[in-house]
């Protein structure tokens, strides 16, 4: 049932990315025929993966800035409200 409904949900994407941005047909007498389903899949899993390889790296850098930055400030507020022996 899960591989069903995750090969659903895959199906339901390619079908979406290939209206947005179709590939792999030709129209005859005013009709679009599909000629390279390979082409659509291929685009479709281009699309899937490309963008965590984008994001994925941003956000890495923007969570370790973000702990440099917090532990910067904290060493600094733990110097600030130390009191002297």
């Amino acid at each position: 049932m899960v591989i069903a409904s995750n090969l659903y949900d895959v199906w339901i994407l390619i079908a979406n990315y290939w209206m947005q941005y179709p590939v792999g047909f030709v129209i005859r007498i005013g009709q679009i025929e599909l000629t390279d389903f390979l082409a659509v899949i291929i685009q479709t899993l281009k699309i899937m993966l490309g963008v965590p390889l984008i994001f994925v790296p941003l956000i890495i850098a923007y969570q370790a800035l973000a702990y440099n930055f917090f532990k910067g400030k904290a060493k600094e507020q733990a110097l600030a409200y130390e009191e002297p022996y």
